[in-house]
Order: structure tokens, then sequence, then C-alpha cells
């Protein structure tokens, strides 16, 4: 079995399970974290695992400031919807109905992808 299906299926199942995890650490039934909170404490597991991901493989610092201003608005980006996604858990949203709701990420993807190609190639 190719390494890349090993790799997607283990984020399969991390994806699938910090949703789970989200709920329990927002939800006004569970602990009741405020989500721009949550989002910060993600934030620290995040850190950790490409800390320790980038350590592991040697990888230099980046030099490219073009490329860190995109991956700034990457996390940009990814933060804002993780914070929409939690306040939305911790106001109640049924995750089985939101879920499929933030997956069509894809289209917004090919529409920008669409829009801006010519720009960014």
């Amino acid at each position: 079995m190719p390494t890349w299906i090993i790799f997607g299926i283990i984020a399969s199942l991390c994806w699938g399970s910090y949703i789970v995890a989200s709920k329990v650490a927002t939800s006004e039934k569970y602990f009741g974290i405020n989500p721009a909170w949550a989002a910060l404490f993600m934030l620290v597991g995040v850190a950790i695992v490409f800390i320790i991901g980038a350590i592991k493989e040697g990888v230099p610092v980046p030099v490219s400031k073009p490329g860190i201003g995109f991956a700034i608005l990457s996390g940009f980006l990814w933060g804002l919807g993780m914070y929409v996604s939690l306040k939305a858990i911790s106001i109640g949203a049924d995750v089985s109905k939101l879920t499929p709701l933030y997956n069509t990420n894809f289209l917004s993807h090919g529409f920008i992808r669409d829009c801006f190609a010519s720009r960014i190639a």
C-alpha cells in the first residue's frame, strides 16, 4: 500500500475525531469553552505537531516573503473557518448537519482556483 494512502487514512481519522473533541470542548452541554479560546488552545496542538515534524525532517526556516505571506493568509483563512465552525457547535449546531455543509469547501476551492489561477500561476 502506498504511503500516501496510509497518510490519507490517518488524516481522515484525525479530522473525523477532532470535530467530536471540538464539540466536547465548546458545547455548553460539556465544557463550554469560548470558541475563540478553544481555537487558540487548538493552535497549541497544531504548533506541537508541526514543530516536531519540521525538526524531525530537518526542514530549514523559510526565507521567501511571498511564501510566508501566503502561509499566513492560509492560516488566517483556516482559523476563521475553524472559529465560525466552533461558534456554530457552541450554540448547538448538529455536527452531523454542519459537517456536510463545511465539507462543500471543494466547491469554493474550485471557484477560487478558476478565478485566480492565471494570476497565481
